[in-house]
């Protein structure tokens, strides 16, 4: 008896210390700088720590969407197939960025691959364990979705902003033909 204890002692430890790990990690993270520490912690008991090595994949495009990804350190590419099955890298994402933000909005396949352009260190949240979230902890869901709205937000504007530029350049390049 004594020793199954001890072996059920070992597991807790391990998993208070990976507990403790990823509330660190998460604390790194400036958009969770302003969280509570029991959102925190809340929040690191279902989040996950993953490496990768440089170009090492972290999915394929049309793969099912499964988690939200937040960078600790090193840096992402995503990158989109083009109709010719030439691939490019649409975006690099850095430490204290987050990708992967659709798989807690919608159960779609990825629109795009991403891979490690160096070693990094990423803390994943499973769109499981997100819905899990979203019954224990709703304000901390909540708050983690206006993350990612504020995040969709920003890259609508800039899309907006580019996608108006070009259209303006291609009236312009009409009228001088």
């Amino acid at each position: 008896m004594a020793q199954k204890n001890s072996w059920l002692q070992n597991i807790l430890q391990i998993l208070n210390h990976q507990d403790e790990k990823t509330v660190h990690n998460l604390r790194r993270f400036p958009p969770f700088q302003a969280f509570t520490d029991s959102d925190i912690q809340a929040l690191a008991k279902r989040c996950h720590i993953r490496h990768f090595n440089g170009h090492e994949e972290i999915y394929a495009e049309n793969s099912p969407s499964a988690a939200v990804y937040f960078i600790i350190y090193g840096s992402i590419g995503l990158y989109k197939k083009r109709r010719t099955s030439m691939t490019d890298r649409v975006q690099a994402i850095k430490a204290g960025q987050f990708f992967g933000e659709s798989s807690l909005i919608q159960n779609l396949p990825r629109t795009h691959s991403a891979k490690a352009l160096e070693k990094t260190q990423v803390i994943v949240l499973f769109q499981t364990d997100f819905k899990d979230l979203e019954f224990s902890h709703p304000r901390l869901a909540l708050l983690i979705l206006k993350l990612v709205t504020a995040k969709i937000s920003r890259e609508l504007q800039i899309f907006q902003t580019e996608f108006h530029e070009l259209s303006n350049k291609v009236a312009r390049d009409q009228l001088l033909d």
